[in-house]
């Protein structure tokens, strides 16, 4: 079994639509995201670990509703989440002199700790609630290099696209169809296991 601790700068977008889809609304500005925090692995069969443990993370979701409407709508919110994750990881033998590789998929729960309104041009915001409850996946690859018995360092790219809609509650001003949003966050995962 280890543990492994890591920090991942990354981007952070989201994608966003109403039903019926017929009012221009679209996603806007790629941001920065990230995560920090630690996981257990266990050692479940050779090079097969099941991993979880707790992660910080800061996501993004924009939206805009297009030029040409009556009501424009322009916005922006951050989310600071806790994550608990369940992944498999899957190691490579060694590639070279104490160098493998790995793949890692699975399913993330994540809750809500605190989110703010960064830009909008209403006087009010238009999303007035997010969901406190997050579903997420991942799927992602690296390496891990072994520099001491009982230490190796890591290096990985993740993605993790949201299964459900941020947005839990609309202003009715201006009157628009539901608008749901997804997040989705890409980083560079940089740490260490011992």
């Amino acid at each position: 079994d280890q543990i492994s601790i890591f920090i991942s700068p990354g981007i952070s977008f989201g994608h966003v639509h109403t039903n019926p889809d017929n009012v221009g609304f679209q996603s806007n500005k790629v941001g920065f995201g990230g995560k920090i925090g630690a996981l257990y692995d266990w050692n479940i069969k050779n090079n097969y670990y099941l991993c979880s443990g707790l992660v910080f993370v800061l996501q993004q979701v924009g939206f805009e509703n297009g030029k040409k409407q009556t009501h424009q709508v322009e916005e922006q919110h951050k989310i600071e989440y806790l994550q608990v994750p369940i992944l498999l990881k899957l190691y490579t033998g060694e590639i070279a002199l104490d160098l493998r590789f790995y793949v890692q998929i699975g399913f993330i729960s994540a809750f809500k700790i605190n989110d703010w309104v960064s830009h909008t041009n209403q006087k009010e915001a238009f999303i007035k609630e997010l969901n406190i409850f997050n579903l997420n996946g991942l799927i992602g690859f690296g390496a891990e290099y072994q520099f001491t018995l009982s230490t190796s360092i890591f290096a990985g790219l993740n993605y993790q696209p949201s299964f459900r809609t941020f947005f839990s509650e609309q202003s009715e001003q201006p009157k628009f169809p539901t608008l749901y949003g997804y997040g989705h966050i890409i980083t560079l995962d940089i740490g260490f296991i011992v």
